[in-house]
């Protein structure tokens, strides 16, 4: 059973880390515009439950209309609406906005805190701003003039610098930054920002004024957790409703338990490859290390086939995508011939593996962020992987914030520290110079963190620089401007062709499909290809109250004055229950007349019974009584039977046993013993029942089952069901799966704790190929 806080109407949201900038026109980072998109609200955004994302009217009224020449944009405002602060929503609101966006691009000169790390997204390849200004045009319309014909503008108005702040708060900041740890931000949208205990929580209250109808929760929390495995196990433990990034790992014990729900969504459009800093590593260097990697085991084994190779910076989904080039797969002859062609490995046999790998021509760092698992696994994958062509990689990961800067070049010179790293991109907004653009243009420091020059990487290839054709550089600048939408397809086709064929700039990894992992009974969350959140349409429905008692149960045998524990598992609300015990269907005594509803109570089992296997418990809800559940027949008993004997003869020491293959269990016993129960332990700790109770006739025959992990300490114990203080263990014994593979197997769904093992068994099956790898 997963407990949940849909009961008191608050959202619990579970999330790797909490928001870095808090300022809409600042942030960049996914943590930090999860955020922003539940308090501030821009002129226009994507239609999150449209496979195709369509466009749609938020404080604009209706879709703009443009001039002749593509350069002015008019924008009907919505009217009626509040922000947080009681500022009205107008002209302007908005023109204020894009006054405070001129300051933090520095266009006016007066900003002298630092200009925005947004700033390429809002300027044209060659430095000049997309927007001149913005007009109010008296009648609840806003104009936007722009330098030059810009093609994805109103993608760009989706994107979360473009969303407007009460123009009296901005006027309070006196040409600063928001700071992220001591004030706010003020928007319109559904809820409203109360604060944010930096590793802990961001909390929200709902808009009671929202333009668009009160939120049917209350409140949210965004429960930072950095730990993936505790993250998990949160939802798991019902201390969260919704987890953005469920482990891989875990997505089939998220399936199969009560009271979760694993929703999958469509092909996400986030990308995520394997940086190389173009500075510092050349292009050979580059091919040799993208023909080095194996894609399919990044595919198969530590993304457990749920992601899609990528084939081109810019993914399925978005226009003009083309996955038809002949992107890098490994190819260990190809990369290590590339080695040899720059006088590394020359004279090796090029399918020696041993021979490469005693080498080491180069040494790379790989920077990632801890806490993100796959990132982690990837250092184990590339010491391993990249020693095959003679490279050494060495660790150095660190904390998210510590590496964001570093991408972002904060401070300058910071990326000098990047050779090798990892990380994804999310679209700004829906178009494919999103993807372009910022990651790999020479003019600007923000996002092209492998500082690709689309110059310099013609020269590498011995193309001509100043040729459209031949320069990715200035087929972006061209293609952003373009209003024929063949011309503009075919720069983008040209575009993707030099960076996955010629010029190696990453190493393109893989674009994931899409999971979120929620408590039955949340409706109204949108998982959509661009990776955004959007909880305002999420409610709680009711769930039916129920009860269902797990111990004791046929098998229990318990003797007067032990102590016993009677479990249960339950749904709904149920605040309190009540405990009665039975005897041959007859009311006997109330155990406890209420205990709260956690799910244990421990039981000493009183004096005066008498002997008999026909007792049960039944357990009720305080409140609704005719909530109940009745617990299996089951023995209380005075005095133990006489002791017997048990001694296990088969497994012994020297029996190794195969999953899959069938072998006997065998005992010898006394034969006033009628039944026993039989148990599989591993180091001591009890695995599973063999079986709960079978004839003392001395042998079963047990198939050994898929799930064990490999390992010579297994034993066997043999107990007597009637007397469990008579029993026997078996010599130590081994069992081995020849042919690991993935697979889950779910024994019970009442403890999370043990969903959290079976996670943990997947990860060490996985890297069963790279067994011999150590971080």
């Amino acid at each position: 059973m997963v407990a949940s806080a849909a009961s008191t109407n608050t959202l619990v949201v579970g999330t790797m880390y909490g928001p870095i900038d808090l300022d809409p026109i600042y942030a960049w980072d996914s943590a930090s515009i999860d955020v922003i998109d539940q308090v501030v609200e821009g002129l226009y955004a994507y239609d999150l439950g449209d496979p195709s994302l369509a466009l749609i009217p938020r404080l604009a009224s209706a879709m703009g209309t443009w001039n002749v020449g593509a350069t002015e944009y008019t924008v009907p405002l919505r009217t009626g609406v509040k922000f947080h602060d009681g500022t009205d929503f107008n002209a302007y609101a908005v023109v204020a906005h894009w006054d405070r966006i001129e300051w933090a691009l520095n266009t006016t000169g007066s900003n002298t805190v630092v200009v925005t790390q947004v700033a390429e997204l809002y300027k044209f390849p060659d430095g000049t701003p997309i927007v001149d200004h913005v007009t109010d045009n008296g009648d609840n319309t806003v104009t936007f003039f722009l330098n030059g014909p810009y093609i994805p503008f109103v993608a760009l108005l989706c994107f979360s610098a473009s969303y407007i702040q009460s123009p009296t708060y901005i006027t309070s900041l006196s040409n600063t930054y928001i700071d992220t740890s001591t004030e706010i931000i003020v928007g319109t949208g559904p809820f409203k920002y109360i604060s944010y205990e930096a590793g802990v929580e961001v909390l929200f209250d709902a808009f009671d004024d929202y333009w668009g109808g009160r939120a049917t929760l209350d409140h949210i929390v965004l429960s930072e957790i950095i730990d993936a495995n505790a993250r998990n196990a949160a939802l798991l433990s019902g201390d969260i409703d919704l987890l953005l990034v469920p482990m891989n790992a875990m997505l089939q014990v998220y399936n199969f338990t009560t009271g979760i729900t694993l929703e999958q969504g469509p092909l996400g459009t986030v990308t995520q490859y394997l940086g190389m800093n173009n500075n510092l590593i050349n292009r050979t260097w580059r091919e040799a290390i993208s023909y080095a990697i194996d894609y399919e085991y990044i595919l198969d084994e530590l993304r457990l086939g749920n992601a899609e190779r990528m084939k081109s910076p810019i993914p399925q989904g978005i226009m003009y995508a083309d996955d038809t080039n002949a992107v890098a797969t490994l190819d260990l002859v190809h990369a290590r011939t590339i080695m040899q062609s720059m006088g590394f490995g020359v004279g090796f046999n090029i399918n020696n593996d041993a021979e490469w790998e005693a080498a080491s021509f180069k040494t790379y760092n790989y920077t990632y962020n801890i806490g993100n698992s796959f990132r982690e696994d990837m250092l184990v994958l590339l010491q391993d992987n990249l020693a095959k062509i003679g490279i050494t990689i060495t660790d150095a990961g660190g904390t998210w914030p510590a590496f964001v800067d570093r991408l972002n070049d904060v401070p300058a010179g910071a990326r000098n520290e990047l050779e090798l790293f990892f990380i994804g991109w999310g679209p700004n907004y829906n178009d494919p110079s999103n993807f372009i653009n910022p990651l790999f243009t020479n003019r600007s420091v923000a996002s092209n963190a492998a500082d690709y020059n689309g110059y310099l990487a013609a020269i590498e290839d011995g193309r001509d620089p100043f040729a459209l054709n031949d320069n990715v550089q200035l087929l972006m600048e061209a293609a952003i401007s373009e209003t024929n939408a063949v011309t503009r397809a075919g720069y983008y086709g040209r575009i993707q062709e030099l960076l996955t064929t010629r010029d190696f700039p990453w190493a393109f990894c893989y674009v994931s499909k899409s999971f979120r992992a929620y408590v039955d009974g949340m409706t109204g969350y949108d998982l959509n290809p661009m990776g955004r959140e959007w909880w305002y349409p999420i409610s709680f429905t009711s769930i039916a109250d129920s009860l269902s008692i797990t111990t004791p149960d046929s098998s229990s045998s318990w003797k007067i004055d032990t102590i016993h524990s009677i479990t249960w598992t339950s749904t709904g609300s149920i605040a309190n229950v009540m405990i009665d015990l039975y005897w041959k269907g007859t009311f006997n005594t109330t155990i406890s007349a209420s205990t709260p509803n956690n799910g244990s109570y421990s039981w000493t089992i009183p004096s005066g019974l008498d002997d008999s296997t026909l007792y049960y418990i039944k357990i009720s809800d305080v409140s609704n009584p005719s909530t109940y559940d009745y617990s299996d027949y089951f023995e209380i008993y005075i005095l133990l039977p006489s002791a017997g004997s048990i001694t296990v003869t088969n497994p012994s020491g020297i029996a190794v046993w195969e999953i899959g293959t069938i072998h006997s269990i065998t005992w010898t016993a006394t034969s006033s013993i009628v039944n026993v129960k039989i148990e599989l332990y591993i180091s001591g700790i009890l695995d599973s029942v063999l079986t709960s109770g079978t004839p003392n006739d001395g042998e079963i025959s047990w198939t050994i089952p898929s799930g064990l992990t490999n390992s010579t300490q297994y034993q066997i114990k043999i107990l007597d069901v009637s007397n469990p203080s008579t029993y026997d263990y078996s010599d130590y014994f081994g069992i081995y799966n020849p042919n690991p593979s993935i697979t889950e197997e779910i024994p019970g769904y009442n403890l999370y704790f043990l969903y959290m093992i079976i996670g943990i068994i997947s990860v060490l099956l996985i890297k069963k190929k790279y067994k011999h790898l150590k971080k």
